[in-house]
């Protein structure tokens, strides 16, 4: 949380954004709530040095990161998405093609070649079958295709930063075309659910990403409607914790049975709604 804050303030949001950014965050399950209740687990070290890549990478800070993506191969696979990440953001930013790649190449050889030896090195003592893991998952998911799963990949695992995002469709596919780099992150991270049996825990890497899009969606909605921002951002807080007070959590399977809840459905559809009127009649 701390450093998506400064990596906020790096991206040039102001003060009223920032607040309203962490804060829906904080009542994000899948960041904080899942993390405090199972914190042996490797997820939120590993989502803290994926935040930490994307905030040293912002400021040029190359050494630093490959400390932390050394670090990073000691605590899980997951970090391996920030390096596709990496090389598109140097093309985005103007580098060469190859020049972008030899970066990036040097900045994963290290940390891929721990990963190969702990592979190699540590023998698990469960069975470790790539191939029945994502026929299981997709199983799961494609038989829960009409029941649970639209809402669980998106406002069950981020809240009110999916009709955020969406506030202002028409400048969406702008915002994409701009930052390829961070829309195909958010895309390799849902990827990973091919082969995850959770979801919100696994969506969370996608945050570092996701809030500043949807900060960016929302300073452009407050611009275009010229209405007073921190009433509107704390409508935006009010509903994340309607969203967060809903989730159930303290239950076996949880992250991938979450049932639907019809409540936060219908507040989120009805700020999105209401967001439209206020353009509409802007415009008009």
């Amino acid at each position: 949380l701390l450093l998506l804050w400064l990596h906020l303030r790096d991206l040039g949001f102001s003060l009223a954004l920032r607040v309203a950014g962490l804060l829906v965050v904080g009542f994000t399950q899948g960041a904080v709530r899942w993390f405090e209740y199972q914190y042996w687990m490797t997820d939120p070290a590993a989502l803290f040095l994926v935040m930490l890549a994307f905030f040293l990478l912002e400021r040029g800070k190359w050494a630093g990161l490959l400390a932390a993506s050394v670090l990073a191969a000691f605590v899980r696979e997951t970090y391996v998405l920030v390096y596709p990440y990496v090389f598109l953001r140097e093309l985005r930013t103007g580098r060469p093609l190859l020049a972008a790649a030899g970066r990036t190449l040097a900045l994963a050889a290290l940390p891929f070649a721990i990963l190969v030896a702990i592979r190699r090195l540590v023998v698990p003592n469960q069975p470790d079958d790539f191939a029945s893991g994502i026929v299981d998952s997709m199983t799961f998911r494609l038989n829960h295709l009409l029941d649970n799963q639209p809402y669980v990949v998106t406002v069950g695992a981020f809240g009110v930063l999916v009709p955020l995002l969406l506030l202002v469709p028409d400048r969406l596919p702008g915002l994409v075309r701009r930052h390829f780099d961070r829309a195909l992150f958010v895309l390799s991270v849902y990827a990973t659910l091919v082969i995850s049996n959770n979801n919100e825990r696994p969506l969370a890497y996608a945050l570092p990403a996701l809030v500043p899009a949807a900060l960016w969606c929302a300073r452009a909605f407050l611009e275009e409607t010229r209405l007073p921002a921190v009433p509107f951002l704390a409508t935006v807080v009010g509903l994340q914790v309607l969203f967060w007070i809903g989730q159930r959590w303290a239950e076996i399977g949880m992250s991938i049975y979450q049932p639907v809840n019809w409540t936060t459905v219908g507040a989120m559809a009805a700020f999105w709604l209401a967001a439209q009127l206020a353009r509409t009649r802007r415009v008009s």
